[in-house]
């Protein structure tokens, strides 16, 4: 019999793959977000309207949405070796097709590439955190990968800021991006691995029967009423997140008299929110003794902050950008629903759990981000506090919608 030298979980090896797969989820991040800073002038350049700008930030998030229900089983099945580079080699052919777009159906294509590669991002690093340190480990491992995507996502937006204030065009940034995503892809092939355990893990084939157990463990998880109540409650508010630091945000800035540039660093400041909140909100969760309430009470700080941006009649620079960073640290909320579906799924279903439970976040994202604009009548700050209504409103169900299921801390202890 052969003597397997078994990984050490933890340590260098375990900190390099993570940060790596880490990058991929920043590189799909950086790609969402460079939507937001350069819609305005690739619509100009290609002459869309604001409803169609919408209309293809939507596509992503919903093909993310379906695309996100396979990726945690898929994983499971084939290990992060074969998967990461598939999923970053579908980056980069979005991000390619992206930057050279001369039409609406050329940035939907790139889109949908562009999910396809980031569906397996978010997932995969928190998986990869839990292969490698350990999966009791596995909720921790999610909040970093939350704010290392958040820090990379504010320094993304930043350069973008600054590429657009130089006079760089929208299909330039995209490209520079393209070459970071190319650094990544040879940093997947080269270092990313899966550890080598005692039992080797079985990696099922991709076949009709494989296809089937995914749809019977997606069903098993979805009949939990802690994990569609607590995905639908986390979809709102990670939803209204993800429009205003993807497309309204800067939007609404501009609406206020800020300038381009200007609106795109108070918008940035809401990827900071979110990462620093995503450090602490578990351990603010563990000291209430209760998720329920720790969703409720983070819920109102991303509400009265969002109507604070939306409804103060100020321009002050720095007020907004105070006010941008709570709506960040309020949606750091989201995060307890992978706290709670990995506290009350069985461990062989924690994957399919938590990819549930981010896939139904995206769908709601997805129709979070194109909802204002069917109320959008002009581009006036009047106009775009008519049409973003709707966010604080739905914010405010979510935070009491948690409160339809029971407590899941104890259920855990």
């Amino acid at each position: 019999m052969n003597n397997i030298k078994v990984s050490k979980l933890g340590g260098i090896n375990a900190w390099t793959v993570w940060v790596i797969v880490n990058l991929i989820v920043v590189l799909g991040y950086n790609l969402q977000t460079g939507y937001a800073f350069l819609n305005h002038s690739m619509a100009e350049d290609l002459n869309l309207t604001i409803t169609l700008v919408a209309l293809a930030g939507s596509v992503y998030t919903w093909v993310f949405a379906v695309c996100q229900f396979f990726s945690g089983s898929i994983l499971d099945s084939l290990g992060i070796r074969k998967v990461f580079p598939f999923a970053v080699l579908s980056l980069l052919i979005g991000a390619w097709l992206f930057a050279h777009a001369t039409s609406l159906n050329m940035i939907i294509l790139a889109q949908v590439f562009l999910a396809i590669g980031a569906s397996f991002g978010f997932v995969g690093a928190g998986f990869t955190g839990g292969l490698w340190f350990g999966f009791e480990k596995f909720g921790v491992m999610f909040g970093l990968t939350q704010a290392f995507a958040s820090f990379g996502s504010f320094i993304g937006a930043n350069l973008f800021t600054q590429l657009i204030k130089e006079g760089y065009a929208w299909n330039q940034v995209l490209t520079y991006v393209f070459f970071f995503g190319v650094g990544v892809f040879t940093l997947v092939l080269l270092f990313v691995r899966d550890p080598v355990v005692e039992e080797e893990r079985p990696h099922a084939k991709i076949n009709g029967e494989f296809f089937l157990n995914i749809l019977k463990s997606i069903l098993t998880v979805a009949k939990s009423r802690y994990v569609y109540i607590s995905a639908i409650s986390g979809g709102i508010i990670f939803g209204t997140f993800l429009s205003i630091a993807v497309l309204w945000g800067p939007k609404l800035m501009v609406a206020h008299g800020f300038s381009e540039a200007d609106a795109g660093i108070i918008t940035s400041s809401v990827w900071i929110g979110i990462a620093i909140a995503c450090f602490f909100v578990n351990k603010i969760s563990d000291k209430l003794k209760s998720r329920r309430k720790t969703i409720f009470l983070f819920t109102l700080i991303q509400m009265f902050a969002l109507l604070g941006i939306m409804y103060i009649p100020s321009n002050s620079f720095m007020l907004m950008l105070t006010l941008m960073f709570l709506t960040g640290v309020g949606a750091a909320g989201h995060m307890l629903a992978f706290t709670v579906g990995g506290e009350t799924t069985s461990p062989n279903l924690i994957g399919t759990s938590a990819a549930v439970i981010n896939g139904t976040m995206f769908i709601m994202g997805g129709i979070i981000i194109g909802l204002p604009s069917k109320f959008l009548n002009g581009i006036t700050l009047a106009d775009y506090q008519q049409a973003l209504l709707i966010a604080p409103v739905l914010l405010l169900l979510a935070s009491v919608l948690v409160f339809a299921m029971q407590e899941s801390y104890a259920e855990s202890r």
